[in-house]
């Protein structure tokens, strides 16, 4: 007999204690140190992006000594028209790298160099002094960085990051022809 299937709760089945609702907790931010609520449903904020400095990272320090640095990405697409015409799209991103990470964005990476990032969205908000306007800026904040391999002289060296050693070849061993005799492959 199959297993039964669980069925929604109704007058007779009903447990009230069964499940209880989700406490709605705060989170710290770790930039500004604020409490901020959790969301109540699933969310993701993940950015992946491979590019190429426009810039040196422009270094700061906060008054408790962590080290920020800020980057500028550019991503190139390349598309066809439906005319035929191959065209070029470029899309700045600016990044932005906490403490150690930070640092060493700072000592090794300089305009030009291929990078890749892996973080998160977090949108600023301001208030514009001239025009009395609220502006705002999306950018992403790190939470990984990879060096990747330079087009000057470095091709197929990775940059940073481990690369794990390669193993030597497996010898696979072969099976014996009756194999498929040991077995009662028959359907019953």
């Amino acid at each position: 007999m199959p297993p039964q299937a669980q069925r929604p709760p109704t007058r007779s089945n009903f447990q009230p204690n069964a499940r209880k609702p989700v406490q709605q907790s705060s989170l710290r931010d770790s930039e500004s140190g604020e409490n901020k609520p959790r969301s109540s449903g699933p969310v993701l904020n993940k950015v992946m992006l491979i590019g190429t400095l426009t810039r040196d990272p422009e270094m700061k320090t906060t008054p408790k000594g962590s080290s920020i640095a800020n980057l500028s990405l550019a991503m190139n697409r390349f598309y066809t028209t439906e005319q035929g015409e191959r065209r070029e799209e470029t899309t700045f991103v600016d990044v932005e790298l906490w403490g150690r990470q930070a640092e060493i964005a700072g000592q090794y990476l300089r305009k030009g160099r291929p990078v890749y990032i892996e973080g998160r969205l977090k949108l600023d908000t301001w208030d514009d002094k001239e025009t009395n306007q609220k502006r705002s800026k999306l950018r992403v904040v790190g939470e990984t960085l990879q060096f990747l391999s330079s087009r000057e002289g470095q091709e197929g060296q990775s940059g940073g990051g481990y690369q794990r050693p390669v193993p030597p070849p497996q010898r696979v061993r072969e099976t014996p022809d009756s194999f498929d005799d040991e077995f009662d492959m028959s359907p019953r």
